[in-house]
Formats: structure tokens, C-alpha cells, sequence
């Protein structure tokens, strides 16, 4: 202190140590503050750590009860269209709900506009001018168009029996593939609905490998409900079901 006494006055020199004393404290609480805030973001991250474990446990959780409740909702479809069970019905909507971790989205979410809209056309065949709804919609989905050349024709890619289907014009194709959004190996299909479906559709046409149905031999259909799609799987070596729909034929 004698530098600052030879300097300054007595009490200036008291001013300036007093001074240096309280920047001193002054540091010490901005360091301990700096170093509280430090810990308390680190906690904070564990946090969130911890609070991202548990949305992602939930998640599994929630998808395992969806998945159930969906087998349900099968059951329930199936039963209603008049398919035995066991016979015909379809698993996609069940085992097809992939969620986030399997890369590939929600059936349900996928296809349900498409049905919804779908059946909203099928049950308006009765009006003028209904062709020209069906090629709008087609148009509007883009959709490819599809007939089945073969119904008992030998899968190239598994050795089983299976329909051949081929791309075809819009007058004589019998089913409208939709492609799922994000991936091009994979279509929803639904049945032409301008066209009758009676015993050579169901037998030959490749309708009765493709959907479960209330179908009764001899009987004519010119309405069909789609209660869930057929999901077809494009290769180089064509067309292959993966699991087929189910619908409701009303005469």
C-alpha cells in the first residue's frame, strides 16, 4: 500500500483498496454464478435425456397397443364383409402399421383418404356422367391401372401359384393400384368399381386372390365397398400380393 499512499492521499489510497477488495468479491460471485449455471444446464440436459428415453418407452408402448387394438379392428372388418375367420383376411392392417423405427408409415394413415375418397366415387356409379368420375380420379391419384391376365399363373419370384397382373387401358382394367407415398416398391389396390363383379371376376379375374369378400356364386355385384386395400409389391418380375383386402360386394 505505500505505492498508492506515496501517490495519493490517506484516504484515496483507502478508496482504491477498498475498491480493488470489491471487484475481487465481485469476481468470485460472477465465477460461482458462472459455475452454478454451468451445473444447472448439465442437469437440465440429463434431463431431457431422461425425459426422451421415457416419450421413446411410450412410443413402443403405444404402438403395441395400437397394433393390438388394429387386430381387433380386422377381426371385427372381416367378420362384417361375411369372411370366415382365418380365411382371406388381411394382416397389413395390423403387422403393415410400421411405426417410425420400421421406416415406413402408418397403413392407416397412409390409405385412409384414398379409401375414404374411393368409396365416396364406387357408391355414386348410379349417376350420369360416372365414368368421367372414375377417369378424374384416376388422374387425380395417378393411378396405374392394372388387369389380371392370369389368375393361377406360377410367382417367378417364390415358385407359388399367384395372378399375373399387367398394366392396362382404362376401359378394361379391374384394378386401380395407388402408390404408396415415399415408396415406389409398394401400391394400395382397390377394384375398378365401373365394372360388375360376378362369377368370371371372382374365379378367373384374380378378385377372389386379391380381396376377401361376401361373395355368393351366381350372384351379380354393381357395388363394392373397399373395408381395407390389397397391398401390392412391384419388382422387375411384376406384380406380387402381399396381403389382400377385404371388401363388401352389395348388389
Amino acid at each position: 500500500m505505500e505505492p498508492l499512499m506515496g501517490i495519493f492521499s490517506p484516504m484515496v489510497g483507502d478508496i482504491l483498496t477498498l475498491f480493488a477488495f470489491v471487484v475481487s468479491v465481485l469476481a468470485l460471485v460472477a465465477a460461482a454464478y458462472a459455475l452454478s449455471t454451468v451445473r444447472q444446464k448439465a442437469a437440465e440436459v440429463d434431463k431431457v435425456y431422461a425425459l426422451e428415453a421415457e416419450v421413446k418407452k411410450l412410443r413402443r408402448q403405444f404402438e403395441s397397443l395400437r397394433g393390438a387394438q388394429t387386430a381387433e379392428q380386422v377381426a371385427a372388418i372381416t367378420a362384417a364383409a361375411g369372411v370366415p375367420s382365418g380365411k382371406g383376411a388381411p394382416e397389413h392392417a395390423a403387422s403393415g402399421a410400421k411405426a417410425a423405427d420400421g421406416g415406413q408409415p402408418e397403413a392407416e394413415a397412409v390409405w385412409s383418404r384414398f379409401v375414404t375418397d374411393y368409396n365416396n366415387l364406387s357408391a355414386s356409379m348410379d349417376v350420369p356422367r360416372a365414368e368421367e368420375a372414375c377417369q378424374a380420379f384416376v388422374d387425380n391419384y395417378q393411378l396405374r391401372l392394372l388387369r389380371c391376365t392370369d389368375h393361377d399363373a406360377v410367382d417367378e419370384t417364390t415358385g407359388d401359384h399367384a395372378p399375373k397382373f399387367t398394366l392396362a387401358p382404362f376401359s378394361i382394367s379391374a384394378f386401380w393400384a395407388w402408390q404408396v407415398p415415399e415408396d415406389k416398391g409398394h401400391f394400395v389396390v382397390v377394384p375398378n368399381p365401373l365394372r360388375v363383379y360376378g362369377e368370371k371376376a371372382h374365379a378367373e379375374g384374380g378378385m377372389k386372390e386379391t380381396f376377401a369378400s361376401n361373395y355368393e356364386a351366381g350372384k351379380e355385384y354393381h357395388r363394392i365397398q373397399v373395408r381395407l386395400p390389397a397391398l401390392l409389391r412391384k419388382d422387375s418380375n411384376g406384380w406380387h400380393i402381399e396381403q389382400p383386402g377385404v371388401i363388401r360386394l352389395k348388389e
